[in-house]
């Protein structure tokens, strides 16, 4: 009769054991552990316009990560403008007069390439972890204006062959902290120091005037070359960049 008290206490005592909750577990990397990730801007999310934008100027940004803590960032823009001739033509009557004009506005074009890639290291792989990086870039620009006017005077021929290319090339630190808020997203703020290490720019304007009535004609060529090297007149791009990065 006294064994069964001493039955019913270790059933108590092993039910109690196993209601106990398990001990809470450490938390896995949160650091760069996807194989890639796309970048974008949230610099916008305080105005009225789009919220997600390209990231620091490039239409496509992205990462490779070789590691929870390491990893190469590379991003390029390509973008084209075209602003065709413009012809406004102006009629003004008089009694039985009528006098027309004509306005003519130059048509433009933009060529816009940018590239750039960083290494990335980052100080640890919990959620929230500074990181810093270094890295290249390289710009190319190259714009023309160009008019052919045989309306705004009489008898007379106005053109305009304008080209204007400008390259660059540098280096560039960076320094931010980001935030791994999901499995997939993680938003960060960075600041970067671009040094340009060589700047060229060729620029030549070619008008020219002809008298269609007497066939004669004046033209003037102005072409300048300008090569900057080491400018070191330079700070921090846009304060700090806002962004996003989708993690997959």
């Amino acid at each position: 009769m006294r064994t069964l008290p001493i039955t019913i206490a270790c059933v108590l005592v092993a039910t109690t054991a196993h209601a106990q909750p398990a001990p809470p577990q450490e938390p896995a990397s949160r650091g760069w552990d996807t194989p890639y990730a796309l970048l974008f801007s949230l610099n916008n999310v305080l105005q009225v316009g789009s919220v997600v934008s390209e990231f620091q100027g490039l239409g496509i940004a992205g990462m490779k990560h070789l590691s929870p803590t390491r990893a190469w960032r590379a991003g390029v823009r390509l973008s084209r403008t075209t602003v065709p001739q413009a012809v406004t033509q102006t009629t003004v009557k008089m009694g039985s007069d009528t006098i027309t004009t004509y306005e003519v506005e130059p048509g433009s074009s933009t060529w816009d390439v940018l590239v750039a890639a960083d290494y990335l290291a980052r100080f640890t792989e919990k959620a929230i972890s500074p990181y810093t990086g270094a890295g290249v870039f390289g710009g190319y620009t190259r714009s023309a204006r160009n008019l052919d006017d045989d309306l705004s005077v009489t008898d007379q021929l106005h053109q305009i062959a304008e080209r204007d290319i400008s390259i660059v090339g540098g280096v560039r630190g960076v320094f931010g902290v980001g935030w791994r808020i999901h499995e997939s997203f993680s938003i960060f703020a960075e600041y970067a120091l671009t040094i340009p290490l060589i700047q060229r720019r060729d620029f030549s304007s070619t008008e020219t005037i002809t008298d269609t009535a007497n066939n004669a004609a004046q033209q003037m060529t102005v072409a300048t070359k300008t090569n900057t090297y080491l400018n070191f007149d330079v700070g921090l791009i846009q304060g700090a960049s806002f962004g996003l990065a989708v993690m997959f």
